[in-house]
């Protein structure tokens, strides 16, 4: 990559793109440096859950969900069945608590296929250990249980000011 001090000022395609990554790079020590406390932290998660011993329709549900939340704080997510769509439904966080390895997050179904779904509460528990992620989602009084992807949102703000602009 080219130095600011070497690069073509004439090309100024050329010059955002280096002066970018310039402040980039000279930002990340100062963002890394800086100490966060969880309510700082971003928490994005993605998964599967199911419960097949649930019965009728409930037991053939096998439920995406995506969650963004920040700790300590508020957040959205949905959750989805591509062969039952009508259990379709977007949620609100309303807290979101760590415990150990072990996220909380509490909140209620704002908009459904069904519109009977609509504030039902939702408890979601994420249990991280290393790069598995147990997860458990008791949407009113049903439980289904399986697994995710759980991201801290800062690490991934980090890693993308590492990486070089495609």
């Amino acid at each position: 990559m080219k130095s600011i001090m070497n690069a073509d000022m004439s090309d100024r395609r050329n010059f955002l793109k280096v002066t970018g990554a310039a402040l980039a790079a000279a930002s990340v020590p100062s963002v890394a440096a800086a100490p966060l406390d969880d309510s700082q932290k971003g928490f994005y998660a993605h998964g599967m859950v199911w419960n097949p011993e649930l019965p009728e329709v409930l037991g053939e549900l096998r439920l995406t969900f995506d969650i963004a939340v920040r700790l300590g704080g508020t957040g959205l997510g949905t959750f989805r069945d591509d062969v039952h769509p009508e259990f379709n439904a977007h949620f609100k966080i309303n807290s979101a608590a760590k415990q150990g390895n072990v996220y909380t997050l509490e909140g209620e179904v704002v908009a459904a296929r069904d519109t009977s779904m609509v504030g039902t509460p939702i408890t979601i528990l994420a249990a991280v250990e290393g790069s598995a992620t147990g997860v458990t989602i008791i949407l009113g009084e049903h439980t289904f249980k399986g697994a995710g992807l759980v991201v801290i949102a800062i690490i991934a703000i980090l890693i993308g000011l590492l990486l070089p602009p495609h």
